[in-house]
């Protein structure tokens, strides 16, 4: 079983320690209920943390003068200086230094 420290971990090592908690419960305790609870509690987890991981902007060519960037997650615009998308809450991964003028360049 893997070792619960009390420390922080990743979304990613937090999914994986939940996924594999089953195989040490006695099956005994495994009936259809359970496993139906438990599926349903594993996939209300897993959405939950996947919301943790963050996404990356996607760059769009501005018609007139300026490029803008959406959020990778939900679409909604976002400001250069963002660090969270506002409509959906998911980290902002930038790639590249963020550039106050609203430019950067696409690699």
């Amino acid at each position: 079983m893997p070792q619960v420290t009390g420390r922080c971990t990743s979304a990613e090592k937090a999914i994986e320690f939940f996924e594999n908690l089953p195989d040490n419960i006695p099956d005994e305790v495994k009936d259809d209920d359970f496993c139906d609870e438990y599926e349903q509690a594993l996939n209300t987890f897993r959405s939950a943390a996947s919301r943790l991981v963050p996404v990356v902007p996607k760059w769009h060519r501005g018609r007139s003068i300026d490029d803008y960037h959406t959020c990778g997650a939900c679409g909604h615009n976002l400001n250069i200086l963002y660090d969270y998308c506002p409509n959906c809450g998911r980290p902002i991964k930038w790639g590249t230094v963020r550039c106050l003028t609203g430019y950067q360049k696409k690699e």
